[in-house]
């Protein structure tokens, strides 16, 4: 079994090759961390203690992070949106010079 995956990772290796990982959510940035660290400090106070007011405060945390985070994430998707109709815009007019 060992020898198999020795195999199948060199071979992989050889083919793909080995690159750096990327990044993928640029939108989650230190602000968000921090949103979504005030939210999980309020959810372990609800857990621990669940009464109405802790609850209603781990409620509002999570709302607030994921309002932040979506609205991030549409931002993004809106410039990268931009970007390739400005590539396409330009692909189409070096299409028509030639």
């Amino acid at each position: 079994m060992e020898n198999i995956k020795k195999v199948v990772t060199m071979v992989a290796s050889k083919v793909a090759g080995y690159g750096e990982r990327k990044k993928r959510n640029d939108c989650y940035d230190e602000e968000c961390q921090i949103k979504v660290g005030e939210r999980n400090r309020s959810q372990i106070k609800m857990l621990n203690r669940r009464i109405r007011m802790n609850t209603t405060n781990y409620k509002n945390k999570r709302r607030e992070a994921m309002k932040m985070c979506t609205a991030k994430k549409r931002a993004q998707d809106h410039k990268v949106q931009e970007g390739m109709e400005e590539a396409n815009k330009e692909m189409k007019q070096e299409n028509s010079i030639k």
